[in-house]
């Protein structure tokens, strides 16, 4: 199935597979780009990465039914031991957070192939564990079972995407996902299989084999699917490896940053929030009365709208910033620094309205926080509609150049609302504001 999505050229001169669909994304012309790799070598990508879900899970779920066991070794109850089960879940939700800006900075592989290692190492951890006062020591090796075992499938969706065509990801994620779900079903089934039958500690044991297996296939086999272009191009197969699992530096430092700025925008978005979404209301309503006790009764939520104003200088700057280094190829450091102002002040913009709105319609969060993200929806399928068109017509500069100066007119909305907000709201749903 793969082999006909070669690419070929098309009269349009844009690449097609054989029965003439053409291919999303184009593909460059270079031998390196993940998307012109062979089927085979694309088919041999995916199934290691499915194996690495596979055995990630079966690694922390291997003890699940077989925890009782060590009631008697460790002197605990049933619900203590089982709290190792907890620990490698929330490794594994704790992962997450931070398997992303990893992975920016060192690379997929990179991290799928240490993480393989670390889930070796805590398993042998876990099986010696053997001792009376070992319980501490066992539910912290579960931890970090679990921190390990979070990277496969998160990365692995993102390996398909850059390696497959559009036509092809539908199948090749439920390739992807289907290991990982069998891990968590086979898991506890095998363990509990193997601890009925011998002691409970070959249980881990018995996933040292498999992530050792599976670490040597990552390293053998396995390739950034990052295309770096020239750079990947000239750099030999031993010293992409040697960047890849060693260095950790398959991605260059200026893709490393572009990312990363976003998950920096977060953190400051929080700052900002946790500063400032209270403490200037309140300011406000002291300056206004004159006094430090607010009584509920003085209390407006059009105070809070004026949280609004730093972020909302941030975000047309930021889109200007990015609109200009994508036409005129400034240095990438100020296409971060765009994208990080970018951040900042979208992120920032919507908790702050969704309190205010909430505080609006008390009675009724729910329905506030359910339309309003329908609404974010919608906008984000609309956007995709025309946002294309636009930058082929327009080039990026335009495009992101005008959106900031939309940002500037639709705030006038806002400012009528802090300026008459409370005169509007006792205009109508009175039943609402109840």
């Amino acid at each position: 199935m793969l082999e006909k999505s070669q690419p070929q050229e098309a009269v349009n001169d844009l690449k097609t597979t054989l029965d003439g669909l053409v291919l999303d994304p184009q593909p460059s012309d270079n031998p390196n780009d993940p998307l012109n790799w062979k089927p085979s070598k694309k088919a041999l990508t995916l199934s290691i990465w499915a194996l690495a879900c596979f055995a990630s899970e079966a690694t922390i779920t291997t003890n699940t039914q077989g925890s009782y066991l060590q009631v008697p070794l460790y002197h605990k109850t049933a619900t203590q031991v089982s709290l190792s089960v907890s620990f490698a879940l929330i490794g594994l939700m704790v992962g997450a957070i931070f398997t992303v800006p990893l992975s920016r900075r060192y690379s997929s592989c990179f991290c799928l192939f240490w993480s393989t290692i670390g889930l070796l190492l805590t398993s042998v951890w876990s099986a010696l564990m053997t001792g009376s006062s070992d319980y501490n020591s066992f539910l912290i090796s579960r931890l970090f079972a679990g921190l390990c075992a979070s990277v496969p499938l998160i990365l692995g969706s993102e390996v398909v995407l850059q390696t497959f065509f559009r036509h092809q990801r539908g199948k090749c994620l439920h390739f992807l996902h289907i290991p990982y779900l069998l891990g968590i079903a086979m898991g506890p089934a095998i363990g509990a299989y193997i601890d009925g039958r011998t002691a409970w500690t070959i249980s881990f044991w018995y996933t040292v084999p498999l992530n050792g297996v599976l670490a040597i296939l990552v390293l053998v086999f396995l390739e950034d699917t990052h295309f770096t272009g020239e750079e990947q191009t000239q750099a030999s197969m031993l010293q992409r490896k040697w960047n890849t699992y060693v260095r950790g530096r398959a991605i260059p430092p200026s893709s490393r940053a572009i990312t990363l700025t976003q998950t920096i925008g977060v953190l400051l978005a929080e700052v900002y929030g946790h500063f400032i979404s209270d403490r200037l209301p309140l300011y406000l309503l002291r300056r206004k009365f004159n006094t430090n006790e607010i009584r509920p009764t003085d209390w407006c939520p059009e105070v809070r709208l004026h949280c609004l104003w730093f972020p909302v200088i941030l975000l047309p700057i930021g889109l200007g910033l990015f609109g200009a280094s994508l036409e005129y190829h400034f240095h990438w450091a100020v296409l971060a620094l765009g994208y990080l102002l970018i951040s900042v002040g979208a992120i920032s913009i919507l908790p702050i309205s969704m309190t205010y709105l909430c505080e609006c319609f008390p009675d009724h969060v729910s329905e506030v926080a359910a339309a309003l993200g329908i609404w974010r929806l919608i906008l984000g399928l609309l956007t995709t509609v025309f946002i294309t068109p636009w930058n082929n017509s327009f080039g990026p500069g335009w495009v992101f150049g005008s959106s900031g100066l939309f940002t500037l007119p639709a705030f006038v909305g806002v400012i009528v609302l802090m300026v008459f907000g409370s005169q509007i709201r006792r205009m109508g749903f009175r039943r609402l504001r109840k």
